[in-house]
């Protein structure tokens, strides 16, 4: 018997649309006043669980099938100028 593709492999194409809505509507709106936020471990946490929470919910990944690397990967594979939600954070700080 062959080995069971994960989720992962089965996606096979990721629409560019659905990264600019994340972009748009999500990332936009979580961005907002972002420059004022005071970092801290605690603040950095929880803006990369939201961040994977999203891209896992855009590749429709269950929480439990894959790692926070894995779907990095994966995103990065997908999109060509992938940067992610805390650097773009600290940039605007």
């Amino acid at each position: 018997m062959g080995k069971a593709k994960t989720h992962l492999e089965r996606r096979k194409h990721l629409s560019p649309n659905e990264v600019k809505l994340l972009y748009a509507l999500i990332y936009s709106i979580f961005l907002y006043a972002c420059e004022s936020w005071t970092s801290t471990a605690e603040l950095q946490r929880r803006i990369e669980t939201m961040e994977l929470r999203c891209l896992r919910r855009v590749l429709g990944i269950p929480n439990s099938h894959s790692t926070n690397e894995e779907v990095r990967c994966t995103i990065t594979q997908h999109v060509n100028h992938y940067e992610d939600l805390l650097t773009t954070v600290k940039k605007e700080s």
